[in-house]
């Protein structure tokens, strides 16, 4: 503490949080001098408040208005001085201290009991201390925005504390849910984005499995405008309503060449859709050999090939079309301007190691991460490898790294997003820079408690699918007491998501994208076969 600066005479306090309902309205405070009754010209700090020797005081936070000349507001800058950070003056948080006790004694008189909870959401004040991880984010010329950005939505937003959260989440959340279930009433659960899309033409066809005992299984196929997908029934739970089907092929008309025929095989028609340019083959059936049925499949379907025939067609190498057409896929442009943060990333990585991941987990990724997207519009990836727990820009991460077979999109679908976006980003500084692990204590974790410190400890680490998992949590969308040990890179998938992601407040996971990244993709000169 500089003794030596000029005493502050006169000082506003403003704003100072307010996280639930019987929490007093925010007012503007004038606290004078008697010595003086001047107003002196004054700037706006924006600063946590810290007394080391006070820890009521490590629990407020406060927006501070103080008479400052030039030479001593430099000091408070946030980018310039790390030191400026605590330098408030004894005089000023004594101030604010008895300002927040009478607040509080006001509070407990009024309901005749002392509010714990008030306590436990001025503790969580102490959490938006982001100066130390703001030095591990890469990229120095983006640490200013990076810092400045995840401040401001700090400081704005009006989201309760995690102590609060989680209780709100137990009693309320699942509550509401399992009695919407119990009234039969969907009506506030969302409709997923593919659902509202126009379906042209469906229904039950055989897909040739090349399979030695079931060679052809029963599935179902759909028409919509620049998509014909070959669908199965997923294992859904009865509370769920949505994520009924999941997609196995996905041929998009906008962005490949497609050929559809009807051939005779063994003296039965099949409908064969090809993709140029690759050795993918679609072969059909009808379930009852029904020849006029296909017949009508195939006039549909070049229907929506010939609308799409004013589109740049693209190729892709060999080894990556059994991927890409196992979803909807999307540009990588239509993917950075789509992207928010809180999002969910999946990956098929090109190694050995994953390989065995992939085979030993039932799916077909190997490799999880969460989207981050900030005031300066870049996408970036928070994921956990062997390197560690990264904050990447997706350039960096996709063209440095050339590790990937494939990249699947999943956007979160939650109306409340920018309200648990705070604690998304307080999580991410805490957590950025931490080592990376995966062991077999871990996996025996199988429940974790409610108020869970492992950001804020030195030591802890992360793989993966654990750090998304965590991110979850402290959005208040995920199961608190399950450990986030317990998740794998294929709870995220919209395959095993019904039985082991379940997420709160009516939030879910939009179908899976792959994102056909630009460095892949190969234009194809003409539209004609």
């Amino acid at each position: 503490m500089q003794s030596q600066k000029k005493e502050a005479n006169f000082i506003n306090i403003q704003n100072i949080d307010q996280d639930y309902d019987d929490f007093p309205n925010s007012e503007e405070i004038s606290i004078q001098s008697k010595e003086k009754n001047q107003e002196l010209p004054s700037r706006q700090i924006n600063q946590p408040c810290i007394n080391a020797n006070n820890k009521r005081m490590n629990f407020l936070k406060a927006k501070v208005i103080a008479p400052v000349d030039d030479d001593v507001f430099d000091e408070f800058q946030y980018e310039q001085d790390k030191d400026a950070k605590t330098q408030v003056s004894e005089k000023v948080l004594r101030k604010i201290e008895n300002l927040k006790l009478e607040t509080i004694q006001k509070n407990e008189a009024a309901s005749g009991s002392v509010n714990n909870q008030l306590v436990q959401d001025i503790e969580y004040y102490n959490k938006i201390q982001v100066s130390s991880a703001i030095d591990l984010i890469e990229n120095v010329g983006k640490k200013e925005i990076i810092a400045d950005d995840l401040i401001q939505v700090q400081d704005s937003a009006n989201n309760p504390s995690k102590n609060f959260r989680n209780a709100w989440i137990v009693n309320t959340v699942e509550k509401k849910y399992h009695n919407n279930n119990n009234n039969n009433s969907n009506t506030n659960i969302p409709q997923k984005e593919d659902q509202n899309e126009e379906v042209l033409f469906q229904g039950n066809l055989l897909k040739y499995t090349g399979g030695i005992i079931n060679k052809w299984k029963q599935v179902r196929c759909v028409l919509k405008k620049d998509y014909f997908q070959v669908q199965i029934e997923k294992e859904t739970s009865e509370d769920k309503q949505i994520n009924k089907y999941l997609i196995i092929d996905s041929l998009n008309f906008k962005i490949f060449q497609i050929t559809v025929e009807i051939v005779l095989e063994d003296n039965i028609h099949e409908l064969v859709l090809k993709l140029l340019h690759s050795n993918y083959v679609l072969r059909l059936r009808d379930t009852s050999s029904s020849y006029q049925i296909l017949q009508q499949w195939k006039q549909k379907i070049e229907n929506s090939i010939k609308q799409a025939e004013g589109f740049q067609k693209y190729k892709l190498e060999e080894d990556k079309m059994p991927l890409i057409t196992q979803n909807e896929v999307m540009m990588e442009s239509e993917f950075i301007e789509k992207a928010k943060s809180g999002d969910i990333i999946l990956f098929n990585t090109e190694s050995i190691p994953a390989a065995m991941q992939r085979k030993t987990t039932f799916s077909k990724y190997d490799h999880v991460g969460i989207v981050v997207k900030l005031r300066d519009n870049f996408v970036r990836i928070f994921d956990a490898t062997g390197y560690g727990v990264e904050l990447t820009e997706w350039n960096k991460f996709v063209y440095e790294n050339g590790q990937y077979n494939s990249m699947t999109y999943r956007q979160l679908n939650y109306s409340k997003r920018e309200k648990v976006l705070p604690a998304l980003y307080n999580f991410i500084l805490q957590a950025n820079g931490k080592k990376y692990s995966m062991n077999l204590l871990k996996f025996a974790k199988m429940n974790s408690i409610v108020e869970d410190n492992s950001s804020k400890n030195k030591d802890s680490t992360y793989f993966c699918s654990e750090l998304v998992a965590k991110c979850l949590k402290e959005m208040g969308l995920l199961n608190q007491i399950t450990s986030s040990t317990q998740y794998w890179p294929r709870s995220f998938s919209s395959e095993y998501e019904d039985k082991e992601l379940v997420l709160y407040d009516n939030a879910f996971l939009e179908q899976e994208k792959t994102i056909l990244l630009d460095a892949d993709l190969y234009k194809i000169k003409s539209n004609k076969n």
